[in-house]
């Protein structure tokens, strides 16, 4: 029998658009394969060329260009599975991968989410149970570069919110077509260079390492979440 080989996932990568220092060694630590994509790339993504197409945080948007954008949603519509974080999530949103509107709110540093559904394999290991008689998880620590919250619409999932009221999603999934996605607004991978050190009140630097504080761990479930359905084919 042939060896079941691991998703090969394409990292869309592009000096000055896209922040992927920390995205690359969390795929190397879960043993994921991976490339980087350009917009080249994009442009001629065909059904079965990746497994999961990986859009990272930055600043590049895709709405208004066609030639990318239909590739994108062709690729997912066919099987392919899609990651977002930050500003992959906001296209992600913007190319109706995900039915949600935003809420353009910036901010960066450490922040609290809710987990909703911690018993979706997306935050399994991660989402803890809560001692609390108040609340049904614990909350996790992870970082925020201006991702934007999402006002989720029929068609997708929450899977942890920002407020306790769990009306405004930080992470999310959803199933568009044969495909399916996974968006983060904050940072599974977390930062562990500048200007990911933050100060506490003493100003002792906090470096948030998500592979060390166990927030990694949903990148990766995601990652085997959007193939479960089908074999990988590399």
């Amino acid at each position: 029998m042939a060896e079941k080989r691991a998703p090969l996932v394409g990292v869309y990568a592009r000096k000055g658009e896209t922040m992927t220092r920390d995205v690359f060694p969390v795929l190397e630590h879960f043993e994921h394969r991976f490339r980087a994509v350009d917009r080249d790339d994009l442009r001629a993504l065909k059904p079965g060329d990746l497994d999961v197409l990986l859009l990272p945080g930055g600043w590049y948007f895709f709405k208004e260009k066609p030639d990318i954008a239909d590739r994108i949603r062709g690729f997912v519509k066919a099987g392919g599975g899609f990651i977002g974080i930050c500003c992959g999530q906001i296209n992600a949103c913007q190319l109706g991968l995900v039915p949600a509107d935003l809420i353009n709110m910036y901010g960066i540093g450490p922040t609290k989410i809710e987990p909703v559904d911690g018993g979706h394999p997306v935050l399994k290991g991660v989402a803890k149970k809560s001692d609390k008689p108040w609340r049904q998880w614990s909350q996790l620590d992870m970082l925020r570069y201006n991702g934007w919250p999402m006002l989720l619409k029929e068609g997708a999932h929450m899977l942890a919110a920002y407020d306790m009221d769990k009306k405004v999603a930080a992470i999310a999934s959803a199933e568009y077509d044969r495909g399916r996605v996974v968006v983060f607004s904050p940072h599974p991978e977390g930062a562990t260079c500048a200007p990911g050190i933050f100060g506490d009140r003493d100003k002792h630097p906090m470096v948030y390492d998500g592979i060390a504080m166990g927030t990694a761990q949903m990148l990766d479930n995601a990652t085997r979440w959007c193939v479960s359905r089908r074999t990988p084919s590399h």
